[in-house]
Formats: structure tokens, sequence, C-alpha cells
């Protein structure tokens, strides 16, 4: 992750940092950066009354890649842990995980992982709920290798040795917590571990079912975990996970919300999904433009989206106009946004200009429009003009425009009815020049 946001930007070259789009909003960015809408707030409330009154709550956040739900849970979760009811783990897939060798085992076992290292942070007893994780991590081969290591750092005298005050993190628990932090980073380890796993799948329930207990009984608390990142695994990915899997990533006996892909949402599929998870919550992108009779503006969501870089950057720093079609050329994506506001600054940079101007922009929509030269096929490209023509896709997963709105060439939208727009990015790909107009 980069270096916190601290203030606004005032120079083109303040704003390169500022608009970095490949992190969410830390909890100590929100006041700062966070830019609230009407859709967004009434989800917040939605999701925070399902967790605070339903338990345990199985739920999916989803919405498109880059449409804000990192910052969403981040919210969430701050807004949570003001409860006094609820014990709130939050954590992203991306912090412990390999997005390209992805499955149920490893997803639960970060889980269990990071529950058990909130109750080490916030020097939670967990003693006499303990005696199952204790037998279970001595019984795997690979954690007793680890302890020997940490045994032996032990004995050097280095910072492992340090005696811990709590009772239930022994070595083979802290050699357990190790070991779950290089799943995402050593195939051997992950294999290992998923073989052991996959066996005992019901022992690691377990275990984090008699975490919960404990929770609740020394806090008075209810466990709920928000897990991130899980939107951003391939079609494929996502469709073992939660379609041919989906009973195991419901089965931890706590509060769940994860978010959830949303090609996978508009799938045939889904409707199988929903049965292991009940609550589903769908973040609109921003709303920047209308259906008919071509793709004319919705100030309201220009204004909003604009809001998000102009928190980051002053205004000042945009010639007429450059600012509003850098939004409008995003689709109502706010990373897209972002990033190709930071794009036409450096593109502005490089002109020696001290503004941004029309002409930069242009320049950074032509590099993100050959990015989709490149990934889009012939038939895509077909696809797209369907899109285009009837504002409408196939929920058929072999028809092909579920990965359409995977790579965000389609965009959904809610303004009216729901429909479904050709990304202003790619219009010259399907021969329609400056499709966006004024309205």
């Amino acid at each position: 992750m980069g270096a916190m946001l601290e203030q606004q930007a005032k120079t083109l070259r303040e704003a390169i940092p500022n608009l970095d789009h490949t992190r969410a909003l830390t909890v100590e960015e929100l006041d700062t950066f966070y830019v609230e809408r009407d859709e967004a707030n009434e989800l917040l409330e939605e999701m925070q009354l399902q967790l605070e009154l339903q338990y345990p709550c199985k739920g999916l956040l989803t919405g498109h890649r880059g449409s804000g739900k990192s910052s969403t849970l981040t919210r969430l979760g701050y807004m949570l842990h003001e409860s006094d009811q609820l014990w709130v783990v939050h954590f992203s897939v991306l912090d412990g995980l390999d997005l390209h060798d992805l499955n149920y085992v490893d997803l639960v076992l970060l889980m269990a992982v990071k529950i058990l290292e909130t109750c080490k942070e916030r020097e939670l007893d967990i003693q006499g709920y303990d005696q199952r994780l204790q037998t279970w991590v001595s019984e795997i081969d690979i954690v007793k290798e680890e302890q020997k290591s940490l045994a032996i750092m032990a004995e050097a005298g280095a910072e492992a040795s340090t005696p811990s005050k709590l009772g239930w993190l022994t070595l083979p628990v802290k050699a357990f917590l190790s070991i779950g932090g290089k799943v995402g980073t050593e195939s051997s380890t992950r294999k290992t571990i998923r073989e052991k796993i996959e066996s005992d799948f019901q022992d690691l329930l377990s275990i984090i079912d008699d975490i919960q207990q404990a929770i609740f009984k020394r806090e008075g608390k209810r466990l709920i975990c928000l897990v991130d990142g899980v939107d951003k695994a391939s079609i494929e990915a996502a469709e073992n996970l939660f379609y041919k899997n989906g009973s195991y990533l419901s089965a931890p006996e706590c509060s769940i919300i994860y978010t959830f892909p949303v090609a996978l949402y508009h799938s045939n599929e889904f409707n199988q999904i929903k049965a292991y998870f009940a609550e589903s919550f769908d973040l609109p992108n921003y709303k920047v433009q209308l259906k008919n009779p071509h793709y004319k503006a919705e100030l309201k969501g220009i204004n909003e989206l604009k809001e998000i870089i102009t928190k980051r950057v002053t205004t000042e720093l945009f010639e007429d106009d450059a600012l509003t079609k850098l939004v409008r050329t995003s689709g109502g994506i706010p990373r897209t946004a972002i990033l190709l506001t930071q794009k036409a600054c450096i593109k502005a940079l490089v002109k020696k200009s001290t503004k941004v101007g029309i002409s930069h922009v242009d320049a950074a929509i032509a590099d993100e429009r050959r990015d989709f030269d490149r990934l889009l096929t012939k038939e895509q490209l077909e696809l797209l003009k369907h899109v285009h023509s009837t504002k409408d896709i196939d929920s058929d997963p072999d028809k092909g425009y579920l990965d359409l709105l995977h790579n965000l060439s389609v965009i959904e939208y809610r303004n009216g009815d729901v429909w479904y727009g050709v990304s202003p990015l790619v219009f010259r790909l399907i021969g329609e020049e400056d499709e966006l107009t004024e309205g």
C-alpha cells in the first residue's frame, strides 16, 4: 500500500500519489477523502442493520470492479466498530492469498488466522475454548516444522521468543499463524496445508466456532468477518468458490460478507449461489449518463464523481471541461476516473504544463483505449455493438457477455430501468465516435 493520503494536492506532482487507483481508503483517510452519496449511505445502513439484527448473516457485496466496494467495506467496518455488540474482523484476501490459485480452503484458513490475530491484538483470553485449536495445530506436520524454526529463533534470543501474556498463544499456535501467512506466497505450503485441511475441514470450522463462542462469552460480542478482494478473482475462480463450493464459504459459524464479482451476480448460476448467501448488497456505479437517445450526461452523478477527484486534487489544476470529460469517460467507475486523472496529470507534467487540459485527457484516454484494443477479440467487439444497440446483455455464461462485464467494457446502469452501456473508453473500437452528448 502506498503512503497515506494526508491533504488535497495543490500541484501536479503532488497529485500523482494522491491518485493511486490501486488502493482503497484506510480508516484514517475516511473523514478527509470519502465521498458520501445517497445510494452508498442507504446500502451501508442496510448492511449495518442486517449485521446487527440477524446472526449469523451471510452476505455478498457486489458491484463493478473499481466501484468502491473496498472503501465501502472500510466504512462499514468503521461504523460497526462503534457497536458494543459486534467483534469485527476486516481483511483482504489480497494480503494473504494468491488470486491465481485460490480455493475455499485457503479462504477459510485465512479467515481463521485473521480471527486469531485480532484476538491476539486485542489481548482476548480464549483459554477454555482453545483445546480443539491446540490439538489440531499440533497434529499438522508443516506446523510442526514451523514450530521447530520458531524454537530455534527463541533460543537465539530473537523477538519471536518474547513470552506472551496470553496462555492460549502457545508455540504451536504461533507456528500455525506463521504458516497461515505463507499460504499465498509459497505454493508448496499451499499444497500441503490444503491436503491436510480438506480432509479435516470440519475441524477448522469447529475451531472458528469455538473462538466465536469465546468472543461472545468474554466480550458479549458477535463475530463479524468482512472479506475484501474476492471479487478480483477471475470469473472461473469465483465460480469455483461461490457456485461449486459456496456451502463451505458460508459454513463458518459467524456473520460474513464477501465482496463478489458483478459478472457472477448477473449469471444464471446466481440463483444457486443465493441458497448459501441469503443477503446480497449491490453497490451501483455513479450515474454519469442516461440511456436515451444517446448516452446523455446526468449532472448529479458527474458532480458526485468529480468530488472524489477534487477531494484529492484541487480544481485549479484542471482547465475548463477537462475534469468533466475525465469522469464521464470513466463510465461512472470511481477507480477508472482516478486512474484516468492520474494519467492525465502525468501527460500534463511531460508537456511542462501546470494544468490538465483536454489534450492531456485525450492522451490518457487513448492509452486506456489501447489496453482494451489489445484485450478485446473480434467476437467481443461484435457483442459490444449488440450491447450498444440494445442496451442489454444475455446472462448465459456461454454467450460471452459476462466476460465483458468483468473486464469493464460493459457497464451496468440503474437510472430508470436497469440497462447496460458500452464503456466510453471503447466507443471508437466499435466504430462510434464521440458518442457522449450533453443533456
